[in-house]
């Protein structure tokens, strides 16, 4: 169950992060939600590798999705832009683990 929570964090996370215009507070909404979900089900079979993810992506999420932050035009889009380049050092360090973890169980069931 853990994994299906991991995968629906960061899935919603990626989308939500690359600038869906209209729908950055909703889907920022919902990320928040479902990164906290999946916190908690990593905290409660102590998954540390995937509470260190977790805990880089909720305030990234929550920046995100914050209705002030939300991009109205080209401009604003292009900071967020940056601002997700910045982040991305971060999140591949604190969620790399994982997204390894889910490409070697997908790669057992093979093509």
């Amino acid at each position: 169950m853990s994994r299906f929570y991991t995968f629906g964090a960061l899935v919603t996370t990626a989308l939500f992060l690359t600038g869906c215009n209209g729908l950055d507070q909703k889907v920022g909404t919902f990320a928040v939600a479902d990164i906290q979900q999946a916190q908690d089900a990593a905290r409660a079979s102590n998954d540390l590798i995937a509470l260190n993810c977790y805990a880089t992506l909720l305030p990234l999420a929550q920046r995100f999705g914050d209705p002030a932050y939300e991009a109205h035009g080209l401009v604003m889009l292009l900071q967020k832009r940056r601002d997700f380049e910045q982040a991305k050092t971060a999140l591949t360090n604190a969620c790399g683990p994982i997204a390894m973890d889910l490409l070697m169980s997908m790669n057992k069931f093979g093509p």
